[in-house]
């Protein structure tokens, strides 16, 4: 009698736990054998498990659990659980039944495709005993929607990271929903967030280290208080509809990290960064921002990016900028700077690999100094009033994989010492003044994949060693005074990446090569306005991939077989 009272008095049991857990209400549980239970819980409802992560669970609740892929245990008893990238399919609700282990504090699903309701992920009930024990929670890179409230995170009362990025969270934080949190990390990026950024933030944030609310709708202002925030290192608030002016209390003397790029911020340069002296990363381009940069910039010795472009500053170049000594990446483009390139911008003992002054207002010769930057990458000088001529010290840029001088006066030949860029990867001149004929000896550029030239005054012939680029994507020789031939040699071209071909408006004659059809990948071809003639290659019409044609003002015969009509009307002309 004994042996089958015990025996309905476990079935009772079971079926009282199995109904509380039905209607979301389960209680905690504290044994290793019922963590178990829990995640092959978990595990049932998982849908989708495409590199196998939890084929080695279970098979029964009697197995140890802390021998299982992903799982971390204290004293026998599940405190972790780490599966990043698997690729897991399941609802959010499988995230929720992980709320039943008594001593889980660390969870990380990163990289998953968990979807619904983070209401239903992070789901806990205080009547039976369901308490948020997380210190560190991660469950960015899901399809999770819904709504941040107090009934999810504002739950988790011992939270100390907390990565809901790249999810599909929407509306606006409910105040008082992070304001009882100790955060060091708060990562909401790449959602629909919007409203206010909750001033919560900056209540308790004296623990504060990394802040990042970028790709979202959030509006209006910055909250004030940053300055209570002693401990915070990294800030992004990029990418948002921000708006008004920088508080003066914006001010942190760890910020090492500030991105407020791409919002709607007006004023002057913040001068609330002042003290910031750790900063190595400021970030303020695509705003509205206007004035000269103030020379305490020059006091920031660990400043190594510099990203001011896209706003309304003015005045000169601001030669403050050239005591960071420090600074890697410098990008004043697309504002309202003028005057000259100072020849000082790069003492020799320069480490600047990025230097973008494109669409200003710099007018003068590009100063031979800039040879000095001997670590620079990439060099953009385009659409400013630049004249003289391309310097030759450019050769000692050995690093160089980017030389972008397009739409100034430049005038005088192309260096020939250009060829010594062997890592160049886009050589663009076009729409400058140059003369003379193409460098053969660029095709020593074996790395070269946009080599634009066009509309300029450039003569003679074209080298037949530019077919030979390996890597040559696009080739833009149009609007010259180019003679000659179609090089035959571009049959035998080693460039099969070719996507763009233009040499239209010059003087070229004979005709179109007959193995031109070669370039599979072709998506452009522009050859009008030149004095070709002669029989249209049937190769042409096996161009798979071609997109645009234009044979207009030449004096070909023949159809092209396999070739759309619409081709050889329709060109459309892009950079």
């Amino acid at each position: 009698m004994t042996s089958f009272m015990s025996v309905v008095i476990g079935f009772c049991f079971l079926t009282a736990i199995s109904v509380l857990r039905i209607h979301g209400l389960s209680a905690r549980i504290s044994s290793s054998d019922d963590d178990a239970a829990i995640l092959l819980g978990f595990k049932r409802q998982v849908t989708g498990d495409p590199l196998k992560a939890l084929a080695g669970w279970g098979p029964d609740a009697a197995a140890d659990p802390c021998s299982w892929n992903g799982v971390n245990c204290t004293s026998s008893r599940v405190t972790g659980l780490t599966l990043n990238s698997f690729n897991l399919i399941a609802n959010a609700s499988a995230i929720g039944e992980l709320g039943q282990l008594e001593m889980l504090s660390f969870l990380s699903l990163a990289g998953n495709d968990f979807s619904g309701a983070l209401s239903e992920a992070l789901s806990f009930n205080n009547d039976v005993g369901m308490k948020c024990s997380y210190e560190f929670l991660d469950l960015s890179a899901n399809s999770l929607c819904g709504q941040v409230t107090g009934n999810t995170v504002g739950s988790c009362k011992v939270l100390k990271s907390l990565n809901l990025s790249n999810n599909q969270l929407t509306d606006g934080i409910p105040a008082g929903v992070l304001g009882g949190l100790q955060l060091n990390l708060l990562d909401l990026s790449h959602n629909n967030l919007s409203g206010a950024i909750p001033g919560d933030i900056v209540v308790n944030c004296s623990n504060l280290e990394h802040l990042d609310l970028s790709y979202n709708n959030f509006s209006q202002g910055l909250p004030g208080g940053f300055s209570a925030c002693s401990k915070l290192v990294y800030v992004d608030l990029s990418c948002n509809l921000l708006a008004g002016v920088i508080p003066f209390d914006f001010s942190v003397t760890l910020f090492s990290h500030l991105n407020l790029s791409y919002n709607k911020f007006m004023g002057s340069f913040p001068s609330s960064l002042l003290n910031c002296t750790q900063l190595q990363v400021i970030s303020l381009a695509h705003n509205q921002f206007i004035g000269e940069i103030p020379s305490y910039v020059g006091s920031l010795q660990l400043l190594q990016d510099l990203d001011l472009g896209a706003n309304n500053f003015s005045g000169p170049f601001p030669h403050a900028v050239l005591n960071c000594s420090s600074l890697m990446f410098l990008d004043l483009s697309s504002n309202r700077f003028s005057g000259i390139i100072p020849p000082e911008i790069c003492p020799v003992s320069s480490q600047l690999k990025w230097l973008w002054l494109q669409d200003n207002g710099f007018y003068g010769s590009i100063p031979p100094q800039i040879s000095n930057c001997s670590q620079l990458i990439s060099l953009d000088l385009s659409f400013n009033n630049m004249s003289g001529t391309i310097p030759s010290d450019l050769q000692k840029l050995t690093n160089l994989e980017s030389l972008v001088l397009w739409f100034n006066n430049l005038e005088g030949q192309i260096p020939v010492e250009l060829a010594n860029l062997t890592n160049l990867q886009n050589l663009i001149l076009n729409n400058n003044n140059l003369q003379g004929s193409i460098p053969a000896e660029l095709s020593n550029c074996s790395m070269l994949q946009w080599l634009s030239l066009s509309d300029n005054n450039l003569t003679g012939t074209i080298p037949p060693s530019l077919f030979n680029l390996p890597r040559l994507g696009v080739l833009q020789l149009g609007n010259n005074k180019l003679t000659g031939v179609i090089p035959p040699e571009i049959k035998n071209s080693n460039a099969p990446t070719l996507v763009f071909l233009d040499l239209s408006h010059n003087a070229l004659e004979g005709s179109i090569p007959s193995d031109i059809g070669e370039f599979y990948s072709l998506h452009i071809l522009n050859l009008d306005h030149n004095s070709l003639s002669g029989e249209l290659p049937g190769s042409l019409g096996e161009c798979a991939e071609l997109m645009a044609l234009d044979l207009s003002s030449n004096d070909f015969r023949g159809v092209l077989n396999n070739c759309p009509a619409y081709f050889l009307s329709t060109y459309y002309y892009y950079y």
